[in-house]
């Protein structure tokens, strides 16, 4: 039993690693369980590109799962059903039903000048400090105090066949709540060893750009009683040379030279800068254009935003301005289509 971590930044092959080590591990003898867990929206994109590299283009002593399907495996295992829990929609019915009953209490969430769907703006916030263990005390005494919240990593403690004779990785997550914290270190006292992914790059521990990732860290070395760090430093994943160098020397000082194409002299990547975002949309906008006029097809174009919520309508703006066609992806809520608000 033991802890690992598997440290390197983007496109160092972390994953890949992972993948590769679970097939050894798998194919070394018929006996052999692995469990990958990674986000939960990652699950099918994991399955699929740790299927393809068995020999047999699948596997059945592999779970890929995230850590709620881990969760809800483990009570069922253990007969012990997540009793008392109510889903989503069950949470924001039960606020709303507070709210209105006890809206003299509760005048801020309740009132007249509070923004639609208050009810889902709190269920989140609840969500949250029940990840991050923050009770009431903690926000009376607004001292942001974590308190422990053993139940699940108790379970987890206990000799589930799941766990207890088979490896696990964790891979694809850049932080972790004390909660899922606590459950990665019971695992680590329950299976055969865990290894766990950090996208750090060495000696980038006291960057601010990489504070939540070497938060992360500190907090696995903790946790692990000085595990074992390798540390992966080759790029691996981009093949085109200005790609690869962008992704190790963007946030390095000072910077280095973008490799010029040979055919071209130039660098396919260009850094530009605006006043302000709306400037950044109609730049954008411009491009596309000047890019459609010279032959290319708006369907080979992709918008990649850091920030959709602060810049999708300014976009949307833009485009409209231009004559650009496009698709938002991104989800609108119900109270917004036409036919419910009129």
């Amino acid at each position: 039993m033991g802890l690992q971590i598997l440290a390197g930044g983007a496109g160092t092959g972390k994953s890949r690693r992972c993948y590769e080590e679970i097939v050894d591990y798998v194919e070394a003898d018929t006996s052999h369980q692995a469990v990958l867990i990674v986000p939960d929206q990652d699950t099918h994109t994991a399955e699929y590109a740790q299927a393809s590299l068995f020999p047999s283009g699948g596997f059945t002593r592999v779970r890929v799962t995230g850590f709620h399907q881990l969760a809800h495996a483990v009570f069922y295992e253990l007969h012990a059903g997540a009793s008392g829990t109510l889903s989503p929609v069950g949470e924001e019915l039960m606020i709303r039903r507070i709210l209105s009953e006890e809206a003299e209490e509760f005048s801020v969430f309740a009132g007249e000048g509070t923004p639609p769907r208050m009810e889902q703006a709190l269920s989140r916030v609840f969500n949250n400090m029940d990840n991050y263990s923050v009770d009431a005390a903690s926000l009376d005494k607004a001292a942001g105090a974590v308190k422990e919240n053993p139940e699940l990593s108790e379970k987890l403690t206990q000799l589930s066949s799941l766990l207890k004779n088979a490896k696990i990785w964790i891979d694809g997550f850049h932080s972790l709540p004390p909660v899922l914290l606590a459950i990665v270190k019971s695992l680590a006292g329950t299976a055969q060893s865990v290894t766990v992914t950090v996208p750090l790059l060495k000696g980038e521990e006291k960057n601010p750009y990489f504070l939540r990732p070497a938060a992360f860290y500190e907090s696995l070395i903790k946790i692990g009683k000085e595990p074992k760090t390798v540390w992966l430093t080759k790029p691996m994943r981009f093949k085109d040379a200005s790609l690869s160098a962008l992704s190790t020397g963007f946030f390095s000082f000072p910077g280095k030279a973008c490799p010029q194409k040979e055919e071209t002299k130039d660098c396919p990547i260009r850094l530009s800068a605006f006043s302000n975002p709306m400037a950044e949309a109609q730049g954008i906008a411009r491009e596309i254009g000047d890019l459609v006029r010279n032959g290319a097809r708006y369907r080979d174009m992709t918008v990649l935003l850091a920030d959709m919520d602060g810049y999708a309508d300014l976009l949307e703006r833009a485009f409209h301005t231009y004559g650009i066609p496009f698709f938002l992806d991104r989800k609108e809520p119900m109270a917004a289509h036409g036919c419910i608000r009129f």
